[in-house]
């Protein structure tokens, strides 16, 4: 479930200065407004930073200061890194979209808008946040996918979770509201902190908003099941923004230029038979990270009982089935004790999980 809803969710409109934003609009309501766009500029930053601090504002005073506390979103990644422990009180974010920059390729949205909202409006405007990756992840929150850095099945071309984030407005373990990153690259300086947060499973703060980068909707996009090896696949089709492999079969999304497309699913069909499907397979729930070279090594045998689905060259298999446990270098898990108590010293946030 998401929280309460910010501002909408077509654009976060907040009076007159709409969170939609483009150079030509913002001349056209400069002009209705008899002011010029710099000081439309202002007022609609002003606006939004506004709607942001009253989201995060009205989320730290529900996260409060004592006691044990999780975030929650739709629910689908609940499980990972462990079972919360009782009595832990769980809060959901806002949700809501408060800013897109269309031209800059950004988006500020509150932690518990769906990734289906948050796309729906990127692609009246021909973008996306590639945070997708089937439909069962559409119900996902924003927040739940960065707090488990779940980037959907296109980090093949798209990179994974913590290129996407660029601003986090979190509550910390007091109860008080954090920042770190900003709306562009250029505005970010000191400890990049949005990446330590993301894939933190809640366990560092809490997320309540985040501003993401997002990238052109291609105009022609498929999934095709094949035979051919998806190694070479993954390796060799520019095209291929997700390779899929569960040892037998192999599904791979093509998006690009329709020449592209075509020219990379002709390719394919050279090398073995090709079959354009509706979408890629049922994913089992669990994940698995595993160095990405030593996937081809499954050819022979996997070392997983049941059934599983890899995304090849990411190195992230997705299974309900769990390999021997590796062991932790003691320096490793005397950084991350270090990190969780500088963050959570009284171990207030998400007590039971484990990064």
């Amino acid at each position: 479930r998401g929280g309460r809803d910010h501002g909408g969710m077509r654009g976060g409109h907040f009076g007159p200065f709409g969170g939609d934003r483009d150079d030509e609009r913002q001349t056209r309501m400069a002009e209705a407004l008899g002011i010029s766009v710099e000081e439309l500029d202002a007022a609609q930053e002003e606006a939004h930073a506004a709607a942001v601090a009253e989201a995060v504002g009205e989320f730290a005073a529900e996260v409060g200061s004592e006691g044990p506390v999780a975030a929650v979103g739709s629910g689908s990644q609940q499980m990972l890194g462990g079972p919360l422990e009782p009595g832990t009180r769980r809060v959901a974010a806002p949700a809501g979209i408060i800013e897109h920059h269309r031209s800059e390729l950004t988006v500020t949205v509150t932690a518990g808008t769906e990734l289906q909202d948050l796309e729906a409006v990127l692609a009246e405007v021909g973008q996306t946040s590639g945070l997708i990756g089937n439909a069962a992840s559409a119900r996902t929150t924003v927040g739940s996918a960065v707090a488990t850095g779940t980037g959907g099945l296109h980090t093949l071309a798209n990179g994974p979770m913590r290129d996407f984030v660029l601003g986090i407005r979190a509550v910390d373990a007091a109860g008080r509201a954090v920042a770190a990153g900003g709306a562009t690259v250029k505005n970010v300086s000191g400890y990049d902190l949005c990446r330590l947060w993301t894939g933190s499973l809640g366990t560092l703060v809490l997320i309540a908003a985040v501003t993401l980068r997002t990238r052109p909707l291609r105009p022609v996009r498929q999934w095709i099941e094949t035979s051919a090896d998806p190694f070479r696949i993954a390796a060799e089709v520019a095209v291929a923004s997700s390779v899929l492999w569960d040892g037998s079969r192999v599904w791979v999304h093509l998006a690009g230029e329709a020449g592209d497309v075509e020219a990379a699913r002709t390719e394919l069909e050279a090398r073995s038979s090709c079959e354009e499907v509706a979408g890629p397979p049922k994913l089992p729930a669990g994940r698995l990270g595993i160095d990405p070279a030593r996937l081809v090594d499954w050819r022979h045998a996997a070392p997983l009982d049941g059934p599983w689905v890899a995304e090849v060259g990411v190195g992230l298999v997705h299974t309900d089935s769990l390999l021997p446990p590796t062991p932790v270098p003691p320096r490793v898990v005397d950084l991350h004790n270090h990190i969780k108590e500088r963050f959570d010293p009284h171990c207030r946030l998400a007590p039971g999980r484990s990064v």
